[in-house]
Formats: structure tokens, sequence, C-alpha cells
């Protein structure tokens, strides 16, 4: 999981999401010490499945991570997600 600027937390789930097949999501932090949760991308298996492994950021927000499965061939992606 990773923390951008003003404190909010993204990690990935291995499944769930609206198709089932894993989503990246966001933990923004309340005033009063709760977190609210987004979900900021589901996968669909069509564009990967299954996300995985620590996710990375750049200085412009874009974040990346691969998937376990899903894509062209089912053997996973790379993706990018980007404010």
């Amino acid at each position: 999981m990773i923390f951008d600027a003003p404190g909010n937390l993204y990690g990935p789930a291995y499944s769930g999401g609206a198709y089932g097949y894993g989503v990246v999501f966001k933990l923004t932090p309340n005033q009063n010490g709760t977190w609210t949760e987004n979900a900021i991308f589901s996968f669909s298996g069509s564009d990967g499945a299954n996300p995985a492994a620590a996710l990375i950021s750049d200085p412009a927000g874009n974040i990346y991570g691969i998937t376990n499965a899903g894509g062209a061939y089912d053997a996973g992606t790379v993706y990018e997600i980007t404010p």
C-alpha cells in the first residue's frame, strides 16, 4: 500500500469490486480518526484480474501495479491509474 502527499492510502484487493476480479481502493483519513473507503478501479478480467504485489506511484500521482491474471492471454497485466 502507498500514501500520497495529502495522506490518502491506496491498496489493491485480490478479489471483490464491481466484477469480482479485484479492486484498487483509496482510504481517506477523516478528522475523527476514522477512514473513508472508495473503490477507484474495479478489474473486469479483460483489463486484468487479481491485483497483487506492491503499488508504486510517480510524482504526477499516477499509480502502477500488476495483476496475476486477466488481460489478453489471461496471464496478467501491468496497469496505470491516473488521477
